[in-house]
């Protein structure tokens, strides 16, 4: 008897010891892990967790515990992707410490580990109209910090920008084109960001005026360019026949213009009726002055002096006559003022009087209202080797437009334009190594462009950068050229 009780006590211990060995499995609770935070900036954060064990019961939630000093608060994930989530979170305060960790509830809420991050500093939402980007229709608006927001754009008018006003709008691209703007028009822009809180906050008012200049350079037709750089004002100028006005227009980069109007008109007292040829212009003593060619029908073709107190005019006659011989026919009068500050004007005696053209040159009073001294012939246009007649059965050899330009080394350089032997209309140079206006010219033995264009001047732009402008082809279809130049160590002009 005594045995048997001591063998039931021991079945009885296996039995307790083999139960407490084997829990039941349905009671297994379901684990979480935190992970590191990301996408962290002044006011938004990302925090991760991951299920590490699913346990045998019903998940009911899962998520982050935010801690903000006050306390943790449960937030349901917003971004799941397997066994891994996260909660997105907006509104924060910059410059805060936060903790965090996950959380997962099958009946029981268990918890990862602590962990916490700090917002960046506070970041100023900006935007900003890059003036580089102004045209006469259109403007860009930039956004910075965009990777941090919902949504960005701004209201728009041309009196003063609300809420209520017409709206562009973005979630992609930091840049907003706006378009379909008015030529020479104020605008004004409220631009805001959105989070991604949905949370609107409106930034600092905009305002810029849309650009005047809506002409590109190529799309106008034009012969005898010619680029007047007003440094003070930092703008270009450039006339035009426009008869029986004289046109002007303006630009800010010698790539997109303003078609200014009639810088000069003429009247009809006027001498010149016609031509309104090669208008170039030149500031002289406090004063602005066109050197133009006209004809009449009383008087043979010349140029004539136009004055203004200003590069857009209005320009009137200095005196209502021709400047060149009364009795010759002469056109592309040009101003060049020497180092003892003489002015001499340069023309060209027309290969249909002379037969051989001429380039000629006379000293100007210092008004510029009269010649002084008799026309002095610098060279005939034959003289260049690589000039070639005009017509088959006689002499007709061109020259038009001359233009003087001193180098740096006192060695005067002058451009002109004639018909080379493959017919084409050219720019010549001739070189005054004497210093002299009145030569002697030697003629280069090669045309300086092979475009089909003539009519040449040379300008420094408003960053000193040395150019020439000509109108090329020499037929109807005339644009103005614009090309940097420089000078060799020969004395002589280069194309790049």
């Amino acid at each position: 008897m005594k045995n048997n009780s001591v063998f039931i006590f021991l079945l009885a211990t296996i039995c307790l010891l083999s139960c407490s060995d084997n829990k039941d499995p349905e009671n297994r609770p379901a684990q979480v892990e935190t992970l590191e935070s990301d996408q962290i900036s002044d006011i938004t954060a990302v925090c991760k967790g991951r299920i590490t064990d699913k346990g045998t019961g019903t998940i009911s939630q899962y998520g982050i515990e935010l801690n903000d000093g006050k306390g943790y608060e449960k937030h349901h994930r917003t971004i799941s992707s397997g066994d891994n989530f996260g909660v997105e979170f907006v509104g924060l305060t910059p410059e805060r410490t936060y903790r965090y960790r996950a959380y997962i509830d099958d009946g029981t809420v268990q918890y990862g580990e602590e962990k916490s991050f700090t917002t960046l500093s506070a970041f100023i939402y900006t935007a900003t109209v890059d003036p580089a980007s102004i045209t006469s229709n259109s403007a860009v608006v930039s956004f910075t910090g965009v990777n941090t927001l919902k949504e960005w754009g701004f209201h728009y008018s041309e009196t003063e920008a609300t809420v209520s006003g017409p709206l562009k709008k973005e979630f992609l691209k930091a840049d907003i084109l706006l378009s379909g703007l008015k030529m020479d028009m104020e605008y004004h822009l409220l631009p805001y960001v959105k989070d991604k809180g949905g949370r609107i906050t409106y930034l600092e008012k905009i305002r810029f005026k849309t650009s005047k200049y809506n002409l590109n350079r190529k799309d106008i037709h034009i012969r005898d360019p010619f680029i007047h750089v007003d440094r003070e004002n930092k703008k270009y100028y450039m006339y035009a026949n426009d008869n029986p006005r004289i046109k002007v227009y303006e630009s800010e980069n010698l790539e997109q213009w303003a078609d200014l109007g009639a810088a000069f008109t003429a009247t009809p007292d006027f001498w010149g009726l016609n031509d309104f040829w090669a208008p170039d212009m030149y500031a002289y003593k406090g004063k602005y002055y066109l050197f133009v060619t006209f004809s009449g029908t009383v008087a043979k073709r010349g140029t004539s002096v136009l004055i203004s107190d200003s590069p857009k005019g209005p320009f009137t006659p200095l005196e209502n006559r021709s400047l060149t011989p009364d009795n010759w026919m002469c056109l592309d009068g040009a101003l060049y003022v020497d180092d003892n500050n003489v002015p001499w004007i340069l023309y060209c005696h027309e290969w249909l009087e002379v037969g051989d053209g001429e380039i000629v040159i006379q000293k100007l009073s210092p008004d510029l209202r009269t010649t002084d001294g008799e026309p002095f012939v610098l060279f005939q246009a034959s003289e260049a080797p690589w000039v070639r007649s005009i017509c088959s059965d006689k002499k007709c050899y061109v020259t038009d437009a001359p233009f003087i330009h001193k180098l740096e080394n006192g060695v005067l350089v002058m451009l002109w334009s004639s018909n080379r032997k493959d017919g084409k209309y050219t720019i010549g140079q001739a070189v005054s190594e004497s210093e002299n206006v009145l030569g002697p010219w030697v003629q280069l033995p090669s045309t300086l462009n092979d475009d089909d264009g003539g009519h040449a001047m040379l300008f420094r732009d408003l960053q000193g950068k040395l150019k020439i402008s000509y109108h090329a082809p020499n037929s109807y279809t005339e644009r103005c050229i614009i090309r940097n130049v420089h000078i060799n160590n020969e004395n002589r002009i280069i194309l790049e």
